[in-house]
């Protein structure tokens, strides 16, 4: 009787065992499974992310191929079609007329410090008189405005405000001359006359206000009638400022100060004269050539301006003498 029972308990232990055998197994093939689904999940996870950063460089290398091909062709003016690239990648282009129109601003959304923004006021081919209203003045607008803070930009970029020089050439007579003004936005800085600025209602400089303290979008933005999108993609700025001049205005070259980040700069026609007035309108100067290209679900856009006769930047800073340079 007892070995009976012995060989019962046995049995038993036996099949307690072989439960427990299978419960492992069967733990060890849940952890097995649980780790090929996150090994294929992240696999999967880095074949997208690496098909969407190839689609987006080719969607850029796109956009500047059309770029180029826009370059290429200064008299093309409408909407092109590129898509021989020899993968899945086009792109479309369009091609600006000579910019601006009567009676429009000009804009341009990247000037740093290291760099000069260049406005025409005479005609760029011959020098002739174009931009002339009476009595000699235009609109400066300079500094991100608050509509910046889409695109990840502090107004006023890396300083929210900025101050800049105005490098005005004109003509007087015969002879051609150049005057520097400079604007600043903060109304705090410690700026004294003999660093170019003046402060507000100096009563040695009566009529002069050298610096903006209107900071509204309002004051601010560049008329509707003045905007032309493809050259300003935002109207508003963070200051405004009106230039005065005496003579025949030949060109305005411009340059950020105290900040670091890009800036935008523009200038719109006075508001003294009539809107149909040529007087009143800036010469055609610049043209812009706008790429999108396209590979995928990736899509990526560039813009460039080109300006017509384009200084150099050292230009300003070059010294010019009719005799010999002795050092």
């Amino acid at each position: 009787m007892i070995e009976k029972f012995s060989t019962i308990r046995m049995m038993r232990n036996l099949k307690n065992q072989s439960g427990q055998s299978a419960l492992i197994l069967v733990m060890i093939m849940l952890v097995a499974l649980a780790v090929g689904l996150a090994v294929t999940q992240r696999s999967i996870n880095d074949v997208s992310i690496s098909t969407k950063t190839e689609q987006a460089s080719r969607a850029f290398s796109a956009a500047e191929a059309g770029i180029e091909r826009a370059l290429g062709e200064p008299t093309t003016v409408g909407t092109i079609t590129l898509n021989n690239f020899g993968n899945d990648a086009t792109a479309q282009v369009y091609f600006s007329p000579e910019l601006p129109e009567k009676n429009q601003a000009i804009g341009l959304p990247h000037t740093n410090r290291s760099d000069f923004a260049q406005f025409w006021l005479a005609n760029p081919n011959d020098l002739s008189t174009y931009y002339n209203p009476n009595p000699g003045e235009f609109y400066l607008y300079f500094g991100n405005g608050e509509k910046a803070k889409e695109r990840n930009l502090t107004p006023g970029a890396e300083d929210p405000q900025p101050a800049i020089e105005v490098n005005l050439i004109y003509k007087e007579g015969t002879e051609y001359k150049s005057k520097r003004t400079f604007y600043d936005s903060r109304s705090s800085r410690d700026n004294t006359q003999t660093e170019g600025f003046i402060y507000p209602d100096d009563p040695r400089y009566p009529g002069l206000d050298f610096k903006c303290f209107s900071y509204t979008s309002t004051n601010n933005t560049i008329p509707n009638d003045q905007v032309n999108k493809v050259l300003i993609d935002d109207p508003e700025f963070y200051c405004k400022v009106k230039v005065t001049y005496t003579g025949i205005p030949i060109m305005a070259r411009v340059r950020i100060l105290y900040s670091n980040g890009d800036q935008a700069v523009a200038i719109a026609p006075a508001t003294t004269c009539a809107a149909d007035s040529l007087a009143c309108s800036f010469p055609p100067q610049l043209r812009v050539y706008t790429s999108t290209g396209v590979s995928g679900e990736s899509q990526r856009t560039l813009k460039v301006y080109e300006t017509k006769k384009a200084l150099p930047s050292f230009l300003d800073f070059v010294l010019l003498s009719a005799g010999e340079i002795i050092k």
